[in-house]
Parts: structure tokens; C-alpha cells; sequence
């Protein structure tokens, strides 16, 4: 046995062609997912990674823990019990754990939202002129120009579901409008004219 440089551990057996001497090989097995540690190469069955960075609540993640050196796994997602009630999982040490947490507002697709922010609009809402990022408990984006004379202008989904808004409180509430600029499409917003170069 001998470990790669990359980090992979190489064996070298015997492979015997039928019962005949003489018939033998040696053929090399390398096995990837193990680390070198103190000079020597270990499996990477002592790994556990949480997608969200650990007990984290008002984020959504998955808590994967590698079993075996032929890359085995186990993962757990966090999810919602209930409309309060969310399922954490997280790392402790080499193994995954979970706790129960009554969420303060409203437990949605695997974390704690607090439905009063859930998505807002720096540009007050359907705004061609203005750059806007908006944000919710889940994503951030900024408007953009597709080229110099189109604009995806982003904003969030007004309450009774369409237009814009520059808030709300309807979940994952992004909602998007394709938008020709009469003049030119610059940094996320329609303008007049383009600076001096």
C-alpha cells in the first residue's frame, strides 16, 4: 500500500488468472476519499459537513456525513414538521444529530422565516430607473441588463399576488419583469445616456 499525492491510496494485489502459476498479475486498486494523516492514509469515514455551517435555523441545509472510503453517505435535510416546527440537523463530531425547534414566526421548506421581512426591494418595487437588490430569506439579486437595451427587473410579488412590491410577505416572493429600456440598459437600470468613457 502507498498513499498518492493526491491524497488517494494506492494497493497493489495479486491477480491470479485461473488456478495456473504463473498466471499472476499485479494490478493496482487505487481507492479515492482518503486523507494522509501522521504518515499515513486514512479513510474519509470521519467526515461530517453541514450544507448551512451547522446549527443553523434560519437556514435550510443538508447534513451529509461520509461513511466508508468508497465515498458511502449518509445525509439528512432539514425540514418542516409542521407550519412551527423545524427539524435541524447538524454535525457533532463525526455524526449527524438533530434537534426539534419551535420556530418564533413560521417554519417554511426547512428553516425559520420571519414572514415580516421575507422579501424586500432597495428600489421600492417596480423600478426601471433604479437599480434594486432584492432579498429574501433565501436568495439576493440585483437587477441586470441582458445587453445595453434590456433590463430583467426584479422585485417582490405584490399581496394579492401580482405586480410589484417593494415588500411582502409572501414566501420565496420574487417576482421578475423583462423590460426594454427606451434608451440604454446600464448597471441594472434603464438610462438616458451612457456615462463618458
Amino acid at each position: 500500500m502507498s498513499c498518492n499525492t493526491d491524497n488517494s491510496l494506492a494497493v497493489t494485489r495479486l491477480k491470479c488468472q485461473g488456478n495456473a502459476p504463473g498466471k499472476c498479475v499485479d494490478q493496482q486498486i487505487t481507492f479515492e476519499r482518503v486523507t494522509y494523516t501522521a504518515g499515513y492514509c486514512q479513510p474519509r469515514d470521519l467526515q461530517c459537513i453541514d450544507s448551512d455551517g451547522g446549527n443553523n435555523i434560519t437556514s435550510a441545509g443538508t447534513t451529509t456525513r461520509i461513511v466508508n472510503a468508497d465515498g458511502g453517505r449518509k445525509s439528512k435535510k432539514d425540514k418542516c414538521l409542521d407550519n412551527k416546527r423545524l427539524e435541524e440537523h447538524f454535525c457533532s463530531g463525526i455524526s449527524i444529530n438533530s434537534t426539534i425547534v419551535v420556530c418564533t414566526d413560521v417554519c417554511r421548506k426547512g428553516a425559520c422565516v420571519d414572514r415580516s421581512t421575507l422579501c424586500t426591494d432597495t428600489d421600492g418595487g417596480q423600478n426601471f430607473t433604479g437599480r434594486g437588490t432584492v432579498t429574501t430569506g433565501f436568495a439576493s439579486v440585483n437587477d441586470f441588463c441582458i445587453n445595453g437595451k434590456i433590463l430583467l427587473e426584479f422585485g417582490c410579488t405584490a399581496a394579492n399576488g401580482e405586480g410589484f412590491a417593494a415588500s411582502s410577505k409572501k414566501f420565496h416572493a420574487i417576482h421578475l419583469k423583462r423590460h426594454n429600456c427606451p434608451k440604454h440598459c446600464y448597471l441594472g437600470a434603464c438610462v438616458a445616456a451612457l456615462p463618458a468613457a
